[in-house]
């Protein structure tokens, strides 16, 4: 036997052993990893629908929210925690073994999706964990993701994955983001304009106002400069008349002002 044809059996019997080393791995890998495989496919469902159809997905579920908040976070983790129990627990191997650890749960909002509905829909991003016997008996953590929004009095999951593998995601999340942001700009346009109407009609009011109070002032000062004119000339008596009768018929006038003052003298 050459020595071409020794190497050649000796590559083809490394290869063999790497092949069934790399079957051996993979076997004993999915035999520690409690979850199962393989995956199904991703769960959609459809916001909209009632009931569901046959031409449709299931409606979106939904869980009810605090009614009163005393922090922005209240029942996020608790509700993260049902639908991950809802949606993570059929990809276990051994789902009644599962566990969810209330302290593996971490909640942060959504800022910049929340602030582009103007709050109208609110979203958190909740990391968690779930413990669940594997091929071997023992128990094993993995981690689980799940974006929940809140609108009104309910939340409700957009996307569920578990070890990075998506198992839920819900149809529709965008036209509904979409109709929440046209209808906070209708909102926002609406505060604008009840903004500018109230403006203008206080400075018409203004301006009305303004008006109506030329004639009188006009006719105060009038008055005023007669009154003076009397006391210029001596004639005291008639010039405190003409003052009184100008405080008294035009008050709100500056000439009614000077009048008080020339009184006082």
């Amino acid at each position: 036997m050459s020595r071409n044809q020794v190497f050649g059996r000796l590559l083809a019997a490394l290869a063999v052993m790497g092949f069934v080393t790399l079957i051996a791995v993979t076997m004993v890998r999915r035999s520690d990893s409690p979850i199962r495989t393989p995956r199904t496919p991703v769960r959609m469902v459809d916001r909209s629908t009632p009931g569901g159809t046959a031409q449709s997905a299931a409606p979106t579920p939904r869980l009810d929210a605090p009614d009163e908040r005393h922090g922005i976070d209240d029942g996020v983790a608790d509700a993260a925690r049902q639908f991950a129990i809802q949606f993570v627990t059929p990809e276990l191997k051994f789902p009644e073994t599962a566990q969810f650890p209330e302290d593996s749960i971490y909640l942060e909002p959504v800022t910049m999706m929340n602030l582009s509905t103007g709050d109208r829909i609110e979203h958190w991003q909740v990391d968690g964990e779930v413990e669940s016997k594997n091929d071997h008996g023992l128990f094993v953590r993995s981690r689980w993701r799940i974006m929940i929004g809140r609108v009104d009095d309910k939340f409700f999951p957009v996307v569920v994955s578990l070890e990075g593998f998506p198992v839920y995601q819900m149809r529709g999340h965008v036209a509904m983001l979409q109709d929440a942001r046209r209808a906070d700009v209708q909102r926002k346009t609406a505060q604008v304009d009840a903004k500018n109407a109230k403006e203008l009609a206080e400075n018409r009011a203004l301006w009305q106002s303004n008006a109506a109070a030329k004639p009188a002032e006009r006719k105060a000062r009038e008055a005023l400069k007669l009154a003076v004119d009397l006391l210029d000339a001596g004639r005291h008596e008639p010039a405190h008349r003409r003052l009184q009768e100008i405080i008294e018929r035009y008050p709100d006038t500056s000439a009614a002002a000077e009048a008080e003052k020339l009184l006082e003298q």
